[in-house]
């Protein structure tokens, strides 16, 4: 038996050469951190692309407001993105709000505050908001029965894809979590929508749960560019669910060659783990998700 450190202990028995290859590659942190290294160069020249054509747009914006100050009417953006197809996660980082709309039988819309001094966590990315639509969209609740839900959302960041779902379904009970420094801009987007059925707390990946609860749904928006920690991230899966559980993970394919590594991972814990094709305003086509159910019995 060998240990291997990688932010996280793991057990790897050698006798099984075959896993043992597989597991050596997708533990090699250097490697991933290269590749993680490489999207955040391909973002900044997107992002540098993106501000080049907000800059000509804000010439006639018609909403009448400048991107330092004005809060996004999201909406607004996905009807006239359609011509446009600005798909960077970087082109709203202006923004300090973003009015995503109303969502179920709300009166006010939800109006999420952004703070991109803590990183990409602090910003809306468009995984996030593609999952929660399609959720709503497809009134995935309503294949788990009438009682309340119990909801955890992991790597949670400005809470976009949990407080969607708050609003949009009054009988589930969110949890959003994220690392301590997302805590301040999670506890004010929720003060600030008054949403009583949202709550927020700390859950670092791999790490012992707070409590023995089980969820009966589980949100992750992009959680998997975080990539060296799959381990981790496998861990909290599996601990935080029951056999009925349905996860809902989103993310862009231009980590789809991971994504298939780490959902062969899944299937040795989860019974059901297939790819779908989201249904949301929000056209990103590099967007996808990928549900998981059927929790095996631990060997």
């Amino acid at each position: 038996m060998e240990v291997l450190s990688n932010s996280q202990s793991v057990v790897i028995d050698k006798e099984d050469d075959d896993n043992f290859d597989a597991v050596d590659v997708w533990l090699s942190r250097g490697e991933f951190l290269r590749k993680l290294r490489q999207l955040e160069q391909e973002d900044e020249a997107e992002r540098l692309q993106a501000a080049e054509a907000d800059d000509e747009g804000n010439e006639s914006n018609d909403q009448g407001c400048s991107t330092d100050s004005c809060t996004l009417d999201y909406p607004y953006f996905l009807q006239t993105n359609s011509k446009r197809n600005i798909y960077d996660d970087y082109k709203h980082v202006n923004y300090t709000h973003v009015n995503l709309g109303l969502f179920g039988n709300a009166t006010e819309p939800l109006v999420l505050q952004q703070d991109r001094h803590v990183g990409k966590g602090g910003l809306i990315w468009d995984a996030g908001y593609i999952l929660a639509d399609t959720l709503i969209q497809r009134k995935e609740w309503s294949l788990l029965g009438d009682k309340p839900q119990r909801v955890l959302e992991l790597g949670a960041g400005t809470g976009v894809t949990g407080l969607m779902l708050a609003q949009a379904f009054s009988l589930a009970q969110v949890h959003l979590t994220d690392l301590p420094q997302l805590q301040p801009l999670l506890e004010t987007n929720l003060v600030q929508n008054k949403l009583e059925n949202a709550t927020c707390g700390v859950l670092e990946w791999g790490k012992a749960a707070v409590s023995n609860e089980k969820y009966d749904v589980i949100l992750g928006a992009d959680v998997v560019a975080g990539i060296y920690s799959a381990p981790a991230l496998l861990k909290t899966l599996y601990d935080q669910s029951h056999e009925n559980t349905h996860i809902y993970l989103s993310t862009r394919d231009r980590l789809s060659g991971i994504m298939d590594d780490f959902c062969q991972q899944l299937r040795e814990r989860f019974e059901v783990v297939e790819k779908r094709m989201p249904c949301s305003d929000n056209r990103n086509p590099t967007v996808y998700i990928v549900h998981i159910t059927g929790k095996r019995r631990a060997q």
